[in-house]
């Protein structure tokens, strides 16, 4: 549909944007857990749909990876604070936040020393994609059974405990990775006993 009426890719990634916002904006105003998670759903289906429009489209662009990257991260933002402030799980939403951005973060510094490519092995199991399904089946869990508990805490809460134990293995595991692809770089670009760091162009998808 986004082909056919001409919709760039940069214009879904905002829209994306948006979408979580109010998502964050609605939860906070009427503590609606499942209105929470099929907005927070939508966006995140427009925010994986971008880059397969910019790809067929043939308008992929490095100002539309930066774009796509940014509002990744505010948009993850977005949502968990409206979770922290309407569920009261604010350490565990803190660590879910620090947990998210190693994930990206280790992926998007590796390629500012090297060249890296979405097909270099990166470990996947709590990507962007996988942290939305976790997270948004965390909240409609609270929507369906708000009194549910286990040991005094709400499913929601033990959500957000695989969530982060999960994501910092996740994030452990792509520390390795970056660790082998630039240890293999470092003969090529060594220059009288430096390496040389050689800036390189991120993928649209560094999360």
């Amino acid at each position: 549909m986004f082909l056919m009426l001409g919709t760039s890719p940069n214009t879904i990634t905002l829209l994306a944007l948006a979408i979580g916002v109010l998502a964050a904006v609605v939860f906070v105003a009427t503590h609606n857990a499942l209105v929470f998670a099929a907005l927070a759903l939508l966006g995140a289906f427009l925010d994986a749909l971008d880059g397969e429009v910019a790809r067929r489209s043939g308008t992929t662009s490095k100002l539309g990876g930066y774009l796509d990257a940014m509002c990744d991260r505010l948009y993850e933002s977005a949502l968990i604070f409206a979770a922290a402030h309407v569920t009261g799980h604010w350490t565990a939403c803190f660590l879910l936040m620090v947990a998210s951005f190693t994930v990206s973060y280790a992926k998007a510094r590796a390629a500012v020393e090297i060249q890296i490519r979405n097909d270099h092995g990166w470990p996947e199991h709590m990507g962007r994609e996988g942290r939305s399904i976790g997270f948004c089946s965390g909240i409609v869990l609270l929507g369906l059974a708000p009194d549910a508990r286990w040991l005094g805490r709400d499913l929601f809460f033990w959500t957000l405990t695989v969530m982060i134990v999960t994501t910092f293995i996740t994030a452990f595991q792509r520390i390795l990775r970056a660790r082998e692809l630039l240890l293999a770089a470092t003969p090529a670009q060594e220059c009288g006993g430096a390496v040389a760091a050689q800036p390189s162009i991120a993928t649209r998808r560094p999360s």
